[in-house]
């Protein structure tokens, strides 16, 4: 060992440590804003398929939200943080059902 060469692992890990946290709250909140965009847009899938089967077989506006909704809901239901979330449904056509979310999603570190 050389001379002087005492401490120098604390200075380091010292100086690292604040990059390694950083990295990992980005790897966190990274993460939670990808399972919360996939559980979004399967949710809004499942809607979409849920209004269309009930246009396709000659249902109303009311009925094919209704539908909607509920799909949605479900998909949802089990993810507490986006349980809440109320989708937008519009018919932008007389045989299409559009369905919407838009959700600012809260940060764990950022």
């Amino acid at each position: 060992k050389g001379r002087g060469t005492k401490g120098q692992i604390v200075a380091i890990v010292a100086l690292a440590l604040p990059a390694i946290a950083g990295g990992a709250a980005l790897a966190v909140d990274v993460g939670h804003i990808f399972v919360a965009k996939s559980a979004i847009q399967t949710a809004v899938d499942a809607g979409a398929r849920a209004g269309t089967a009930v246009l396709a077989e000659g249902g109303s506006q009311a009925a094919t939200t209704a539908s909607a909704n509920s799909f949605v809901s479900q998909n949802l239901s089990t993810i507490p943080y986006l349980a809440t979330i109320t989708p937008v449904i519009s018919f932008p056509t007389s045989e299409s059902v559009k369905v919407t979310i838009e959700h600012n999603l809260s940060l764990y570190f950022a």
